[in-house]
């Protein structure tokens, strides 16, 4: 798939480590969780995506990731050891 089929990035802002989208060919973006302005030229990039809506998605699995998925909202005597 080439580079200009890719029209979101999601990334981290280096200040809060705040997951989200922004736009490919940007240079910048302010963080919507601390307000503070980064270059995206030095940001980490999780991923890519081709439309708003798959973003989202992406971020949205990132953050339940981030969070411990299930083993957050389930005690562990529920599952076992059957959840990675």
């Amino acid at each position: 798939m080439g580079c200009s089929e890719w029209k979101y990035l999601i990334v981290s802002c280096p200040h809060c480590g705040g997951l989200q989208v922004a736009r490919a060919g940007a240079k910048s973006k302010t963080c919507p969780y601390c307000g503070r302005r980064f270059s995206l030229l030095k940001a980490k990039v999780y991923g890519k995506a081709r439309n708003g809506r798959e973003a989202v998605e992406i971020v949205k699995i990132l953050k339940y990731k981030k969070e411990g998925g299930l083993r957050k909202y389930i005690p562990s005597d529920d599952y076992g050891d059957s959840l990675m």
